[in-house]
């Protein structure tokens, strides 16, 4: 089988099915514990397949599950992990000690067109042992998927975990953890691949982006944002949430990235950032690098530094060689619209390797 169309299969069946068999009314022990909130972790391969954050008051469910996306080079190389797609439970029932839900269903891997959404059903087997079943796509037999619930610190993080719209982050080398973007109130604004923004999981439109922001920052002391943009949603998206972000005062919000590489297996990763300044241009009494990302129309863009193209491998020693007689360490960026929004991290997370402080410079400003 050719290999990239067998990872492409992969990852369509890890989001589609859960279990090479599937059972909606399999037998499965009752636990005199019969709460779901916590989470909840499926392997595959010796890797992590799914993680299932559950928070439960009053017999109320909420929370999200993550797919893991898994490949291997040849049929007799490791598999690891690739990449992730996280999506909010919806219209969740608890029935004794069964939880059925249902979540969003791309109809292909990558495309942004939904289909029906997909249904599952979670049967508790223990204190901390449960089996997940995909009702649509397999048979009514077999043992489903088991799943363990995780104990300590992480397990009571996640009745506080936050729902999210699904995204492909883009992906960062120098990116800080962010625990706080998991907390039930943080504020996230997330733009799809297709520019769709939501305020939580709420849809907004960017008009009306301002006012929400405001109304979510007007009993906090600290204006704190997080930005959870696809990859490959053009900068132009990214821009608007922007200006309204600076209009409301939050002049260092953080793009939630992906990490470089596969954390160990079993192991909680708190989301990833990197912070930026939204303006104005040229902080008064600072000195700055300008670097302008433009459109090539090859695969990469053109990189200017103070107006002097420089190739991308030597973005990081150029800026560091530039900085080497500088007390304060500042970055512009000038972006064109047009370009993905993974290119705008690229250059980010490359200055923010240096230790600058990076400004982006939206058309706004």
């Amino acid at each position: 089988m050719n290999y990239l169309l067998e990872v492409c299969l992969l990852a369509l069946t890890l989001v589609t099915s859960i279990a090479p068999s599937v059972s909606a009314q399999s037998s499965v022990a009752t636990h005199a514990d019969s709460s779901f909130a916590g989470i909840w972790e499926g392997t595959m391969n010796d890797l992590p397949e799914i993680n299932l954050k559950i928070q439960e008051a009053d017999r109320k469910i909420s929370g999200a599950i993550v797919f893991y996306f898994q490949e291997r080079e040849d049929p007799n190389g490791p598999w690891h992990v690739t990449g992730e797609s996280a999506v909010p439970l919806l219209a969740p029932h608890v029935k004794g000690n069964t939880l059925t839900f249902e979540v969003q269903h791309q109809r292909c891997h990558g495309c942004s067109e939904l289909g029906p959404n997909a249904k599952f059903r979670m049967a508790l087997a223990g204190s901390n042992e449960a089996r997940l079943w995909n009702l649509d796509k397999e048979t009514d037999s077999g043992p489903g998927l088991k799943l363990i619930r995780q104990t300590g610190p992480t397990a009571r993080a996640a009745q506080t975990m936050q729902k999210g719209i699904s995204v492909q982050l883009p992906v960062a080398s120098n990116a800080v953890a962010m625990p706080d973007a998991d907390q039930k109130d943080s504020l996230i604004v997330t733009v799809t691949d297709g520019g769709s923004v939501y305020f939580g999981v709420d849809p907004i439109s960017p008009a009306a982006l301002a006012e929400k922001i405001r109304s979510g920052l007007s009993n906090r002391a600290e204006k704190k944002l997080y930005i959870k943009a696809d990859a490959r949603t053009p900068y132009a998206s990214v821009a608007k949430v922007l200006d309204a972000v600076r209009t409301e005062g939050v002049k260092a919000p953080n793009l939630l990235t992906a990490q470089r590489g596969s954390a160990e297996t079993g192991t909680l990763v708190p989301p990833q950032g990197l912070e930026v300044l939204i303006g104005p241009p040229v902080p008064s009494g600072s000195e700055a690098i300008v670097v302008q990302v433009l459109n090539s129309g090859q695969r990469r863009p053109t990189l200017k530094i103070n107006n002097e193209q420089i190739p991308w491998t030597t973005l990081q020693s150029t800026l560091s060689q530039l900085f080497q007689n500088r007390t304060e360490k500042m970055v512009l960026v000038k972006a064109e619209t047009t370009l993905p929004f993974a290119d705008v991290v690229d250059v980010t997370d490359a200055a923010r390797s240096t230790g600058a402080k990076v400004v982006l410079v939206t058309p706004g400003l």
